[in-house]
């Protein structure tokens, strides 16, 4: 199976809501989720229009066809330059190492391309799956006394540590 990440297209709102429209996932996200066709025709409408200076937003695609969503949310923080991931993935996919490689490989190009110190994730502290795959990708825990379990990976240059 080929993966690939791919800039959105506004045409592409129908492959969003087939492939997120899911209770599972829902609970899974932020109640800004989308939901309707239309929450969906807006949300890739602005996907598709991002310039990656604020948000760097890209369509999973496995075998040319859209089957998730990864997205990095650039940030300023004390000392840091950050970017607080996003993802999801359609229910037929989950499960078969998929998100690993896509949050690995992704990661690695977020430190190759922008100028940030600092990629971190915050999934429901429910949301054991995800915590598996963020821990899988070579995320570790920032502290577990959050009420959001979050994750966070360095870029590994020494001034990061």
């Amino acid at each position: 199976m080929q993966i690939t990440l791919e800039k959105w297209k506004a045409e592409n709102y129908i492959d969003f809501y087939d492939a997120s429209n899911d209770d599972e996932l829902r609970n899974n996200m932020n109640e800004d989720f989308p939901k309707t066709l239309d929450e969906c025709k807006k949300i890739v409408s602005f996907f598709a229009n991002s310039t990656d200076t604020t948000e760097c937003v890209r369509a999973i695609k496995a075998d040319g066809k859209i089957i998730g969503c990864i997205a990095a949310f650039f940030k300023t923080e004390k000392n840091y330059r950050t970017a607080e991931l996003a993802y999801w993935i359609s229910k037929k996919y989950r499960g078969h190492g998929i998100m690993t490689k896509v949050i690995t490989d992704y990661t690695e190009m977020l430190f190759s391309y922008f100028e940030i110190n600092k990629v971190f994730a915050k999934p429901f502290v429910h949301n054991a799956a995800s915590q598996k795959v963020l821990l899988k990708s070579g995320f570790k825990p920032a502290d577990e006394n959050e009420q959001e379990y979050i994750m966070i990976r360095r870029s590994g240059n020494e001034n990061d540590k």
